[in-house]
């Protein structure tokens, strides 16, 4: 069954949502009456779909539901229901499965019900194969933008204010996230050895010692990276 919260300012309005919603066998579990609750209750609580009107006090709904995605690992599906449509370009651009104008229909209702459903499969689905290839990071890869496993990255660089992943094959793309995101998104999987390259734990290989320099050698294309005096010491440590 489906859990859902009810974001509307008008009381009325959230009233018959909730008997709708019921009487589809969906769970509402929570409602609020600013987009502020909204933010609130899926930081709270597993939410599996957000009904949310647009024009509300304190925060509105399209502000709410960019603060949720931007925050929120697991948010739910989003379904706008407002008395306007002058908002419905601005709100497809978000994660929204539906946008309902008010007085909508048990039909219209239904339809968005179906995407939501459909909708949760996928994330069940997306949840647990990332469980079982670890993690991953979204690349423009192969053409299109793809989740691709840490594990098919060898390191990343810096160059002229440019990041770039290593893959194991060799290949090179740039990515929109800077070295310190990627330490903080990847967690002990990764780690720094010089300002510049952020490494894939599981590439190191050998550490070397060459004219003074220290570096690693790395298993994907037999790479070889330097590593800088103030990272030797941690970088050490995953060779003991």
């Amino acid at each position: 069954m489906l859990r859902a919260a009810v974001i509307d300012d008008e009381p009325l309005a959230r009233a018959r949502l909730k008997r709708l919603l019921t009487a589809q066998d969906v769970l509402v579990v929570a409602e609020g009456e600013n987009g502020q609750h909204a933010v609130d209750i899926v930081m709270e609580q597993p939410i599996d779909l957000l009904f949310i009107d647009i024009n509300m006090p304190v925060m509105n709904g399209l502000q709410a539901v960019n603060q949720i995605d931007a925050t929120c690992d697991r948010a739910p599906a989003i379904v706008f229901c407002t008395a306007y449509d002058q908002y419905a370009v601005e709100a497809f651009r978000t994660n929204a499965v539906a946008y309902l104008l008010k007085p909508f229909d048990l039909e219209q209702l239904r339809a968005a019900l179906n995407k939501a459903r459909s909708l949760s499969k996928l994330q069940v689905q997306s949840l647990t194969q990332q469980q079982e290839i670890g993690p991953t990071i979204a690349l423009h890869y192969e053409g299109a933008i793809q989740n691709v496993p840490l594990a098919k990255i060898s390191y990343f660089y810096s160059t002229d204010k440019n990041v770039f992943a290593v893959l194991t094959n060799t290949q090179s793309v740039l990515i929109d996230k800077t070295l310190k995101q990627l330490e903080t998104l990847f967690g002990n999987e990764v780690i720094r050895i010089h300002r510049s390259f952020v490494v894939n734990r599981g590439e190191l290989v050998q550490l070397l010692r060459t004219d003074g320099r220290v570096e690693v050698r790395l298993k994907s294309g037999d790479a070889t990276l330097t590593v800088s005096r103030r990272h030797i010491t941690q970088v050490k440590k995953c060779f003991i």
